[in-house]
């Protein structure tokens, strides 16, 4: 039976993840690559969450957030190949993962409700905003210099929200 593999492959530097779903014979829904060693095998990880589709690399440390469809945050330490700690308050799926920068902030769409700002350290939600359209869901993402999100509405428009220090 082929593995059902969602829409998210991630590459950063020498690490890449793959998410798979996980099914009653298969508990990892979580590959990792170092495709920096001579490594072939990818260490396999459960993420607690039926289904995982969303991966971000931490900008500055050797960590990448995994959401889903789950209201947490998963975050893998991708040097030491575990999950270190999880993130609560993602209210709604913790989808399309976008962090700031410098890795403070943690930008997740949720489940076509909006999108939230978090911090990285704590998952605290310091912003949501949602345009009322269920069946949309876009990616937010932090300009290059962290000073602004960008994000898409249902109606094709986007907008730009100014980051507070």
């Amino acid at each position: 039976r082929p593995l059902t593999i969602l829409p998210n492959i991630t590459v950063e530097g020498r690490f890449a993840a793959v998410t798979f779903h996980a099914d009653d014979r298969r508990r990892e829904n979580l590959w990792l690559w170092d495709v920096a060693s001579d490594k072939a095998r990818p260490a396999a990880l459960s993420i607690d969450a039926p289904t995982v589709w969303s991966l971000a690399f931490h900008p500055t440390e050797p960590l990448l957030a995994v959401g889903g469809i789950t209201e947490d945050v998963a975050v893998v330490h991708v040097g030491e190949r575990r999950q270190v700690k999880s993130l609560a308050g993602f209210h709604g799926y913790a989808c399309n993962l976008s962090f700031s920068p410098d890795g403070a902030l943690l930008a997740a769409s949720r489940d076509g409700r909006g999108f939230g700002v978090h911090r990285f350290d704590t998952g605290e939600a310091l912003f949501r905003y949602g345009d009322g359209e269920d069946l949309h869901t876009s990616d937010a993402v932090f300009s290059p210099d962290g000073r602004l999100v960008a994000w898409g509405r249902a109606d094709g428009t986007v907008e730009l929200w100014g980051v507070e220090d």
